[in-house]
C-alpha cells in the first residue's frame, strides 16, 4: 500500500510541477523576445478542448517540433521558407504555408471527429482570429 501512495504523490508533484511550466498568453505575450530579422515566427496553438483526451505531436516539415496539447500554445522561430505542418494523429492533413522574414504565421490544431477516435489537423490562420483565441491558451515554457 505505500508504494501505490508514494506513486501517487511522485504523480501529484509531476502534475504540479507540469501546471507550473505553463503561463497564459495574455499574461507573457509582451515579454515575447522579438522575432529574429532573418527569421520568422511560427506559432502552434490548440484553443478548443475537443478532443482534449488525444494528444498529439506537431511536425514541421518532417521533423517534431512540438506536443500540441487542448488550450496549449508553443512558438518556433524558423528561417524563411516553404514549409508544410502535420500532426502526429490518426489521419494527416498536411499544410503548406510560406513563412518571410519577420513575418509571424498562426497554426492552429483544429479536431475533428473520426470514425472510431478523433482527428487532429492544423489549419493557417489570420492573425485578428489567431491573438484572440490565444488569449485562453497557456503558452508552454521552453518554446523553442
Amino acid at each position: 500500500m505505500n508504494k501505490i501512495a508514494a506513486g501517487l504523490a511522485i504523480a501529484g508533484i509531476l502534475l504540479f510541477a507540469g501546471c507550473a511550466t505553463e503561463l497564459n498568453f495574455s499574461e507573457v505575450r509582451k515579454s515575447l523576445p522579438a522575432v529574429p530579422a532573418h527569421k520568422g515566427r511560427i506559432f502552434v496553438y490548440r484553443p478548443s478542448l475537443d478532443g482534449a483526451a488525444t494528444p498529439t505531436d506537431v511536425k514541421l516539415n518532417g521533423s517534431v517540433i512540438g506536443a500540441a496539447f487542448a488550450g496549449g500554445a508553443f512558438y518556433i522561430d524558423r528561417l524563411a521558407g516553404n514549409y508544410t505542418a502535420e500532426t502526429t494523429s490518426e489521419a494527416t492533413r498536411p499544410l503548406s504555408f510560406t513563412l518571410s522574414p519577420g513575418q509571424t504565421r498562426y497554426v492552429r490544431i483544429d479536431a475533428a471527429m473520426g470514425y472510431l477516435i478523433v482527428r487532429l489537423y492544423p489549419e493557417l490562420v489570420d492573425p485578428k482570429t489567431a491573438e484572440g483565441e490565444l488569449t485562453g491558451c497557456n503558452l508552454i515554457s521552453g518554446s523553442p
